[in-house]
C-alpha cells in the first residue's frame, strides 16, 4: 500500500522565535543531521536543537532508536511543540529517509560521483562515509545514499552508508527518490528521475507529474536495467527536499515564529 503525504517544500530560513514562549503548533523539519547527542537524547538539524526524548523513530518504517541517528543522515521531523527558554523542539517523530538505495553502476574517480539506478551521485569534501571512501568503492557495492538533489538533477551526498561490496538482485530491493515524470494510468507504470517502475494501475491512479515521490522495496525487474517493480515492502511516497545549502536550509510546516 502507498503512504501519500500531501504537504509540500513550504519554505527556507526559517528560525525558532527567540521569545520566551512554548508553541504547541506541530511542525516538520526536514535536513540533514549535523549533531547526534546521545546523553541528552538531542539531535541538531540546520542548527535547530531538536529533543527527541519519548520520540518514535524509523526508517522505511521500520522502528529504530537513536543509536541508528547519525551525522550526514537526512530526516524528517515533527516536533510537538518549542520552549524558547530551553532552545529546543520536543520531537513526536522522526523518519530517517535516505534518498537512493542500490548497486553502483559506475564510478567516475574525475568527476567524484558514482551512478545508482542511473542516477548521479555527487561526492563533495562534506560527503561522510560510514566505511570505505570514494576512491576505495568499486561496482555493484550495495549502497545507501543520503543526499539533497539540486536544480539539476544531481543528488549531492551527505552521507554513503555500505550496506554490503556485493549486490545479489534475486533477494536485494532497491529505493529511488525523485520527481514523477510520466504516468501511464492504462499500464500503472511511473517514470521517476528517468527510471521506469511498473506498478498497478489503482496504485497510480493518485500519482500526477510533478509529485515528489520516494519509492522503497523495489526490486530489479528482468526486463531490463532501469525497469524496477513492486516488491511485498510497502512503498511510501513522500515530499522531497531540494536544496544547495543543506546546512543552513530548514524547511516548516506551518507558518514560521519568525523569518531573518
Amino acid at each position: 500500500p502507498f503512504l501519500i503525504s500531501c504537504e509540500g517544500i513550504r519554505g527556507s530560513g526559517g528560525t525558532p522565535d527567540e521569545e520566551p514562549t512554548t508553541t504547541k503548533t506541530n511542525k516538520v523539519f526536514k535536513g540533514k543531521v549535523s549533531q547526534v547527542n546521545s546523553e541528552l537524547g538531542e539531535i541538531t538539524i540546520n542548527g535547530v536543537n531538536i529533543s527527541i526524548a519519548g520520540s518514535e523513530i524509523y526508517r522505511n518504517s521500520i522502528p529504530m532508536t537513536i543509536d541508528n541517528i547519525r551525522a550526514g543522515q537526512i530526516v524528517s521531523v515533527e516536533t510537538r511543540s518549542f520552549n524558547s527558554k530551553k532552545g529546543k523542539y520536543a520531537a513526536l517523530k522522526i523518519e530517517i529517509e535516505d534518498q537512493l538505495k542500490g548497486p553502483i553502476e559506475s564510478i567516475d574517480l574525475n568527476a567524484s560521483t558514482i551512478t545508482i539506478l542511473a542516477q548521479t551521485v555527487h561526492i563533495t569534501s562534506g560527503t561522510s562515509f560510514t566505511q570505505k571512501s570514494l576512491k576505495t568503492l568499486k561496482v555493484n557495492y550495495y549502497l545507501a545514499v543520503f543526499a539533497f538533489r539540486n536544480d539539476a538533477g544531481v543528488l549531492e551526498a551527505t552521507l554513503i552508508e555500505i550496506i554490503r561490496e556485493d549486490f545479489q538482485a534475486n533477494k536485494d530491493t532497491v529505493k529511488i527518490a525523485g520527481e514523477v515524470l510520466e504516468v501511464n494510468v492504462d499500464s500503472g507504470n511511473i517514470v521517476v528521475e528517468g527510471v521506469e517502475i511498473q506498478l498497478d494501475v489503482e496504485e497510480v491512479k493518485d500519482i500526477k507529474v510533478g509529485d515528489a515521490l520516494s519509492l522503497n522495496g523495489l526490486e530489479v525487474s528482468e526486463g531490463g536495467a532501469n525497469i524496477l517493480t513492486t516488491s511485498a515492502t510497502d512503498t511510501t511516497i513522500v515530499s522531497e527536499v531540494k536544496s544547495y545549502d543543506v546546512d543552513r536550509e530548514v524547511v516548516l510546516e506551518g507558518l514560521p515564529q519568525k523569518i531573518v
